[in-house]
């Protein structure tokens, strides 16, 4: 049975926290046959021991551990001792290693981001619940085509009841295009709030941590000692950014129902915003009030490092 989009925890009604290595086990992003999954990605040279601890929780139970991007990962099974009983090597997609229950897994990845989707037999799943949609998972579910409609009618709902510009807003008929689209401010400065956001949360992807290796290299600027040093106004942009999740889950299965070639969902998701950008006035709608705030924050950026401007290339 293929990977389907992940649900609801039927104890708790709510999906469990996951900061595993050290946050790059992002969500409970699947269901395969019945069970819970998670979809992941690591950073080339990271290396890592699983399970991990990650407030009381432990994950005891790990089977199918698979590629799904080009690249290696390379697992060893450890004993109680640490000493390696097992070495795997994952190259091709699909590939996939068993890992018995309860074992420590040591993990490593030759390439600059590797996905990769571990399986929990143990974490049941109720089918029958409602998906978590966000930014992350958003296209996962559309791609499984069993549970694309509902996928679809949950996301019409939402479209329907996010906030936008007014229509007779002078972008909605402007004559060229880029004018007919949010624009951030200075491109994607605002990645590096959500690392900021992720490393003091320990929730950070791979892709994350490295906007924050990139900021200290590329612009002489530590990130984390910047939020640390303005954490009210690191917080005001953050609160923008988080408001605006929405827009992107929308935007995200907006991209893949094209990619797919579902142009009829794709006119039912936009529709149900009643206005003639589609969801791109509600993009709009929340860029207009996280870019000034960028701005006050890279006026204060740029006081710290004349390569300032290189964040968030």
């Amino acid at each position: 049975m293929p990977l389907q989009k992940s649900f609801d925890f039927p104890s708790t009604n709510q999906q469990p926290s996951n900061s595993y290595f050290k946050g790059q086990v992002e969500s409970y992003d699947f269901i395969s046959d019945g069970h819970a999954a998670t979809l992941g990605f690591i950073g080339a040279g990271f290396n890592g021991t699983f399970p991990a601890d990650d407030g009381g929780e432990e994950i005891t139970l790990l089977s199918e551990l698979g590629i799904h991007d080009r690249g290696e990962l390379s697992i060893e099974v450890l004993g109680d001792d640490g000493a390696v009983e097992a070495a795997h090597k994952l190259i091709h997609e699909g590939d996939t290693a068993s890992i018995p229950g309860g074992k420590q897994m040591r993990i490593s990845t030759t390439r600059a981001v590797v996905e990769y989707v571990c399986e929990y037999p143990g974490k049941p799943v109720d089918t029958e619940s409602r998906v978590q949609l966000n930014s992350n998972n958003v296209r996962a579910a559309i791609r499984n085509e069993e549970t694309r409609a509902a996928t679809v009618a949950q996301l019409t709902e939402l479209a329907r009841s996010q906030p936008k510009i007014p229509v007779d807003d002078p972008r909605t008929t402007a004559t060229d295009r880029a004018d007919r689209r949010h624009k951030p401010y200075r491109n994607n400065l605002d990645t590096c709030f959500r690392a900021m956001k992720g490393a003091h949360e320990g929730t950070n992807t791979a892709w994350l941590e490295m906007k924050l290796e990139q900021a200290q290299d590329n612009a002489g600027i530590d990130l984390l000692d910047f939020y640390d040093k303005y954490p009210e106004l690191c917080d005001r942009v953050i609160a923008a950014i988080d408001a605006s999740e929405p827009y992107r889950t929308l935007y995200e299965a907006s991209m893949e129902l094209l990619e797919l070639s579902c142009g009829a969902e794709f006119q039912e998701i936009n529709g149900a915003t009643a206005h003639p950008l589609g969801v791109e006035a509600i993009g709009i709608y929340y860029w207009d009030r996280i870019n000034p705030l960028l701005e006050e924050a890279y006026a204060v950026l740029a006081t710290l490092s004349p390569n300032a401007s290189k964040l968030g290339g």
